[in-house]
């Protein structure tokens, strides 16, 4: 028979360097240990190891060392058992390393109130599931006690009053049912609330995604029309001053192949233009 009790850390230590290369068999062998507490503390391993890199497990690790820094940290001792503790710690680090670190102090707050929200509902589903098993517990003592019942009516007297003790017992442990279902429906409402705010859901997360995609290609549309507004801006500059620079060579005076000097362009606006210029030639005068 292999030792019994609770692994030492240098037994854990040699199960985590050895479990991927030998067998339980062997583990246990070298252990001194039956096969399937090495089993037990191996799925126990593998539960915890999330095969991420060193550099992941180093941010997890100055998370934690980050939560247990905090003011509250001692409340957080006095409030949770170690179980509890280890569980807060985990579900913080996760947290913080899906929000990448770049947290506020209210997002902090609801983080806080969010794992204190996961540990009350584990402890209502774990008092939900022992209540369960006293109730059946209770249910198949009952039975057996009228079983019992053997016609003695001094026997069957205390029998049945001991039967309707633990009738009225089993009733109110199902009415604890009740109330412990509807409590953690409400501890659940209010985590639901607590993701919303926290934005961490699957479909505000994906919502948040498509917005920012809907947002860039906006960006890209304004981006587009702005140069498109400025490439017509400038070609309607260029057309300007082509225009203004082709009528001025068209309103000066031509000296034309057969020596005849004239304007080139004849209308109203070059008249007034030629009559203006003589006018101040002959105020020059």
């Amino acid at each position: 028979m292999g030792k019994t009790g609770p692994f030492s850390k240098t037994e854990k230590l040699f199960i985590a360097d050895n479990y991927q290369t030998k067998d339980d068999i062997w583990i246990a062998g070298q252990l001194n240990r039956t096969i399937e507490t090495v089993q037990k503390y191996k799925k126990k391993l593998l539960a915890t190891i999330s095969f991420i890199t060193p550099e992941a497990q180093k941010e997890t690790d100055e998370y934690a060392l980050m939560l247990e820094g905090r003011p509250y940290w001692r409340e957080l001792n006095a409030q949770f058992t170690k179980d509890e503790l280890e569980l807060i710690i985990w579900h913080w680090s996760r947290f913080l390393h899906q929000f990448r670190g770049d947290i506020t102090s209210s997002e902090e707050m609801q983080v806080l109130d969010l794992l204190r929200m996961e540990i009350f509902i584990s402890r209502n589903i774990t008092e939900k599931a022992n209540g369960l098993k006293e109730v059946e517990r209770l249910k198949k003592h009952i039975s057996k006690l009228y079983d019992s019942l053997a016609g003695d009516d001094t026997t069957d007297r205390e029998t049945n009053s001991i039967i309707a003790s633990m009738e009225n017992n089993l009733a109110a442990m199902r009415s604890s049912q009740r109330s412990s279902t509807d409590e953690h429906m409400k501890l659940d409402a209010q985590k639901q609330k607590l993701f919303r705010e926290l934005k961490t859901t699957r479909d505000q997360r994906k919502k948040t995604i498509e917005d920012s995609q809907t947002s860039f290609k906006a960006l890209l549309a304004a981006l587009d029309e702005e140069k498109m507004n400025r490439r017509v801006a400038i070609e309607i500059d260029l057309r300007n001053r082509s225009r203004e620079k082709e009528y001025s060579k068209l309103t000066e005076y031509h000296t034309y192949g057969d020596g005849e000097v004239d304007l080139p362009l004849l209308n109203a606006e070059s008249i007034m233009l030629e009559n203006q210029n003589e006018k101040e030639e002959g105020d020059g005068d």
